[in-house]
């Protein structure tokens, strides 16, 4: 009786070491995962402000037919 004991006991400390293992390499997959996303928000913010930078200089665009000075706001 005690040597079945021991016995599932130490299966469930290899159950509990493997457990360790595979929740370190989740903690790495998140913390990859975490920085991969940094690096993507800073893309789009990055992208937003050229996006609103085009914006304005469309705006200042000449339009068809209007004289070079002139843009479609009124500066």
């Amino acid at each position: 009786m005690a040597t079945r004991l021991e016995d599932q006991a130490g299966d469930l400390r290899v159950q509990v070491e493997v457990a360790n293992v595979t929740l370190a390499a989740l903690r790495d997959q998140v913390s990859q995962a975490e920085q991969e996303l940094a690096a993507l928000l800073r893309q789009q913010q990055a992208a937003e402000v050229e996006l609103a930078d085009l914006e304005r200089q469309r705006d200042f665009m000449p339009v068809s037919g209007d004289w070079p000075e002139r843009g479609r706001k009124e500066r």
